[in-house]
């Protein structure tokens, strides 16, 4: 007697199913597990988390399983049914995927991209060494004894790896809930005064469109982002399973006809970019869990959802005053402000506590008329446990005299520091300017792996003259050719735009949207010639950018190389390197992946088993 019920679900229905009840499943899982558990609010909610996550793609494979059984005109076997889930939901989350990880990857450079796009700050660039940190600081203070002398906290950020321009901020009693840096001012020490850069959008509008999808309600963005994630795991994972020997045949590189070339690139690269991928969803996951399972945190945060974010943030991993402290002399910066301590003796303490760093900002605070503390924030963190917090180093000024106290990071549970470390991971706060190189280009690799499955996809398709296909090619140009263009079209109107245009920021993002618009209607009217214009047109442009940077108003490329800031030098050249990698790709129209003498053929697949090449 069969099991079979009499309809029978198409295949991209029973993975959009799966996907559905699997998510059901993942949801009453967790649920169970937070209020069974017998651990503190934060880590039985992290757990959950961490469980529900982890499992999700196993889920999908088991609901999968179940629909093909019993919603399927024929028996599947466990390997067809990871290749139908990698074949049919790969192409939309490909095109998802491409879009996440390469606006994450450029994001890594957030802070680079924005001190590029404000050339009034180029020439206020310093570099790291404790000099020109002390002699940031020393003016800092001055302009903000002469900009805010009735505030309560003074802040001032030294010139550090990513942005080398110093700037000052203060908060008073009164700016309780206002904006975080409302204040913050760029200032030049070179002549003392403070700098008006042009308002810009910067790295900051690509790092939204990565977190919550820039202009989209920031709960539904986010929500979508982690959904995305979450499905982007699933199919990542029965990328693998769906091939017996994926390991071993990630060692051999054949010569294969033009199509087979696209799937073999797709594999090898899918499998130097495999521990990545993996890591960098589950993080992407870590960091939007409350808007994927929102329902979570009424089990044990009902009435304080804002106590986890704190606890999420890592906020309180380090202790202000966790070590004894010890006596230390206090001197003041002159006659001209005998009541502000001079900096120096403290900034040299941290450089050798935290060598190689050193310290990125000091925060004087204010009380009654009186400095009561100086601190010192490490520039960098590299504990990623403690989600690369950083550690203080803090003088208490009592009557002329100093106590000199380290911050010591406070205990924490395993599930914890997992949870920190894989955020701190996901966000680069710990990397070096050369390990923020290599998840770049991990980051752009995992960009390649995904695009050579969508052109293997279309170049099996190409034949079949159907709308689908066509809506593949299409889409396919849109996000390989025309994204980073309309990246591009961002980078060139943010400086050719007047610094003083009335909403900036506003044009500077609607050039973006409209480069990509526009690059969509150009596909649709040159269907065969589009990709390879916008790739050659995007290389053109990228290529020009450095010289755009140096004719309005810039540190040109010639004058970074030998003087610096290294910051626009690596920003510039990594412009060229990739303007001239879109001009090669276009100039080879993208077709083959190698030359077309390797020979040519027809994929077929029969029954599930590996793809076999007919004359």
């Amino acid at each position: 007697m069969s099991t079979r019920f009499p309809i029978s679900l198409p295949p991209w229905l029973q993975c959009t199913l799966a996907f559905g009840l699997a998510y059901a499943m993942t949801w009453v899982l967790g649920h169970l597990l937070v209020r069974l558990s017998f651990h503190p609010a934060f880590e039985a909610t992290v757990t959950s988390y961490i469980l529900c996550f982890t499992l999700y793609p196993c889920f999908v494979f088991l609901c999968h399983r179940l629909i093909g059984r019993f919603l399927s005109e024929r028996a599947v076997s466990f390997r067809q049914g990871m290749h139908e889930i990698h074949s049919f939901s790969g192409l939309l989350l490909g095109w998802v995927g491409i879009f996440l990880f390469l606006m994450g990857s450029i994001a890594l450079y957030r802070s680079e991209i924005t001190f590029w796009m404000q050339p009034e700050t180029h020439r206020a660039a310093l570099s790291t060494s404790l000099d020109d940190k002390v002699k940031a600081a020393r003016t800092g203070l001055a302009l903000l004894a002469e900009k805010a002398p009735e505030a309560d906290m003074w802040t001032v950020s030294l010139p550090g790896e990513r942005t080398p321009v110093p700037s000052i901020r203060w908060a008073s009693k009164n700016d309780v809930g206002a904006r975080p840096g409302a204040h913050t001012l760029p200032f030049d020490c070179s002549t003392q005064t403070i700098l008006t850069p042009r308002p810009t959008g910067g790295g900051t509008f690509l790092y939204r469109l990565h977190v919550d999808l820039f202009g989209m309600d920031r709960h539904t963005g986010r929500f979508l982002v982690g959904a995305a994630t979450l499905l982007l795991l699933a199919v990542t994972v029965n990328g693998v399973l769906a091939r017996r020997h994926f390991f071993r045949d990630f060692f051999l590189f054949r010569k294969r006809p033009a199509i087979l070339a696209w799937h073999d690139t797709h594999c090898i690269a899918g499998g130097i970019t495999l521990p990545f991928v993996l890591l960098f969803c589950l993080s992407g996951l870590f960091l939007t869990a409350q808007g994927v399972l929102p329902s979570l945190l009424q089990e044990r945060y009902a009435q304080n959802s804002r106590e986890f974010m704190r606890e999420t943030k890592g906020m309180g991993a380090y202790s202000p005053q966790a070590s004894a402290g010890s006596p230390m002399s206090v001197d003041m910066l002159g006659e001209s402000l005998p009541h502000i301590p001079d900096p120096a003796a403290l900034l040299g303490k941290a450089e050798k506590l935290w060598p190689g760093t050193g310290a990125g900002e000091i925060i004087l605070t204010w009380k009654n008329g009186g400095i009561t503390s100086i601190q010192a924030v490490q520039a960098r963190s590299t504990d990623l446990a403690g989600r690369a917090a950083p550690q203080r180093l803090t003088l208490d000024i009592h009557d002329g005299y100093g106590e000199l106290t380290e911050s010591g990071k406070k205990d924490m549970s395993g599930v914890k520091a997992l949870w920190y470390g894989a955020t701190a991971l996901h966000l680069g706060r710990f990397a070096s300017p050369a390990m923020r190189t290599v998840l770049f280009l991990f980051g752009m690799l995992s960009v390649g792996m995904m695009a050579a499955g969508l052109l293997f996809r279309e170049k099996r398709q190409e034949k079949k003259l159907s709308l689908s296909s066509r809506v593949v090619t299409l889409l396919n140009t849109v996000f390989l050719a025309g994204l980073p263009l309309a990246v591009g079209c961002y980078f060139l109107v943010g400086r050719l735009i007047g610094s003083d245009a009335p909403e900036r920021i506003h044009l500077e993002s609607s050039a973006f949207f409209l480069a990509w618009g526009l690059s969509a209607v150009h596909a649709l009217w040159r269907k065969q010639t589009a990709r390879r214009v916008q790739l050659l047109a995007g290389g053109l442009l990228f290529i020009l950018l450095p010289v755009i940077n140096g004719m309005t108003g810039g540190l040109a490329l010639n004058c970074t190389l030998l003087h610096g800031p290294w910051q626009l030098a690596f920003i510039d050249i990594l412009l060229i390197v990739v303007g001239l990698l879109f001009l090669f790709i276009g100039y080879h129209k993208t077709t083959f992946p190698w030359k077309n003498n390797l020979g040519s053929g027809l994929i077929s697949c029969q029954k599930g088993k590996k793809f076999l090449l007919s004359a």
